[in-house]
């Protein structure tokens, strides 16, 4: 049997690859790694020890067409400041109902 170790990367399909790599680098500030000469347009970057892939593919299958719904398939990065947060919404009883363990 095959013991895996971890998640090595997660790839996200964009449909404006300057605005994502915009909001990635700058606004969460994730460090960019160097990608190989692909085809498609993307970029990558460093996650503690995993990365992110942004591939840009505007007609893609997996693009979300309407709001965000936690219940759907997602992706969280995790640090000090989200546990932080997540504790304080937590001790306010401000998560909602369907993402509270019974």
């Amino acid at each position: 049997m095959i013991e895996y170790e971890k998640i090595h990367h997660v790839s996200l399909a964009v449909r404006d690859l300057e605005k994502a790599r915009s909001f990635y680098s700058y606004t969460l500030h994730f460090p960019e790694i160097q990608r190989p000469p692909f085809k498609s347009n993307g970029v990558w970057y460093a996650i503690g020890d995993q990365q992110l892939h942004l591939i840009e593919h505007p007609n893609g299958e997996t693009l979300r067409k309407s709001g965000i719904d936690s219940g759907d398939g997602h992706l969280q990065f995790g640090s000090e400041a989200t546990n932080i947060r997540l504790n304080g919404w937590r001790r306010r009883g401000s998560l909602m109902k369907r993402d509270r363990k019974a």
